[in-house]
């Protein structure tokens, strides 16, 4: 295959997952301690490296395809959540433009 080919199919893999990855990251107990104790725009790195950590539901495809996000806590950023919610930033490391956010509520952890 190509390398044109495959860096499009590699991009393809991070914009399907970037969903599941935002959700479940933002679910999970362990991570959003993480995310939390972050300064802001601080990134944390979520690694196929580091799997044992990563939520089951999306460790396969991460550990399959290599791939590596950022997690991030922004502040003075709506992005039209609730007030009082925190919102979280995930990105493809590959690929930054690949992004979602998530509102979370700083009580629940």
């Amino acid at each position: 295959m190509n390398k044109r080919i495959a860096k499009k199919k590699r991009k393809k893999i991070y914009e399907e997952l970037i969903e599941d990855v935002a959700l479940e990251i933002s679910l999970d107990s362990y991570w959003r301690r993480k995310i939390f104790e972050l300064a802001p725009n601080q990134k944390l790195l979520i690694s196929y490296c580091c799997s044992e950590t990563i939520p089951v539901y999306i460790r396969a495809d991460i550990v399959r395809h290599k791939l590596e996000f950022y997690a991030y806590k922004m502040f003075g950023v709506q992005l039209g959540f609730d007030n009082g919610l925190v919102v979280f930033g995930f990105c493809s490391k590959e690929y930054p433009n690949i992004k979602r956010y998530s509102g979370n509520n700083p009580n629940v952890v």
